[in-house]
């Protein structure tokens, strides 16, 4: 599978733009240390689980697995969206996270990450994707099996659009325990403000212990 240069997409200006930006976001919320710090307290204080149901799996040899979370809250105006692209090994090679105006429901924030997840792995020139949702009626929808929700359309047929741009994708459902990376990072974004967009080339300190968490499980499991 070919694969984007990342020193290719350095010189690129909207890819820049997003490193700046977030420079400039862990610096006015003055975090790292802190995360740093969280961090390393729970690898001491949270052993490694390796007892865990339907845990996130890698994708086959030459495939990479994009799979997509959205946080919604009633009480909240924002929503989160967050995806993560892992490959067989179980190496992050980008993650996403937004925080958008409140979307109307739970579900369609889920559609709005899987949408933004399919654009920019295809944009990116990844050829063999496998895309996971915790939502099995999300899923259904995009595969055609279940009639699409009229306040869902608009969205899911520029999942569809995307999609038809990568050479070989699924679109699957799996349970929350394989999702916790996406849904991790969704949750991260629904407590600021709209119009914040991150895409991170490197694993986010606050998401180190879960993306390890998640490698630990199939490494001492055999499927």
């Amino acid at each position: 599978m070919k694969e984007v240069s990342k020193d290719v997409l350095a010189t690129n200006s909207s890819y820049t733009v997003w490193v700046e930006k977030l420079r400039e976001f862990n610096k006015l919320k003055g975090r790292k240390v802190a995360e740093e710090t969280a961090v390393k307290r729970l690898e001491v204080q949270q052993p490694t689980i390796t007892n865990q149901a339907n845990p996130w799996r890698p994708p086959p040899s030459n495939w990479v697995k994009c799979n997509s979370d959205g946080a919604w809250h009633n009480e909240r105006d924002t929503s989160g969206l967050g995806w993560i692209c892992r490959n067989e090994t179980g190496e992050v090679l980008w993650a996403g996270a937004r925080a958008v105006t409140k979307t109307g429901s739970a579900i369609l924030a889920e559609a709005e990450a899987l949408k933004w997840g399919a654009e920019t792995l295809a944009n990116f020139g990844y050829k063999n994707i496998i895309f996971e949702t915790d939502s099995l009626q999300l899923a259904k929808m995009i595969n055609g099996t279940e009639e699409v929700w009229p306040i869902l359309h608009p969205t899911i047929e520029l999942i569809r659009h995307h999609l038809l741009q990568i050479e070989s994708f699924e679109v699957r459902f799996y349970p929350r325990g394989g999702n916790k990376a996406a849904d991790r990072i969704a949750k991260e974004l629904i407590t600021f403000v709209s119009s914040i967009h991150m895409l991170y080339p490197v694993v986010p300190m606050w998401l180190k212990y879960q993306v390890r968490s998640d490698k630990s499980v199939y490494q001492n499991n055999s499927w």
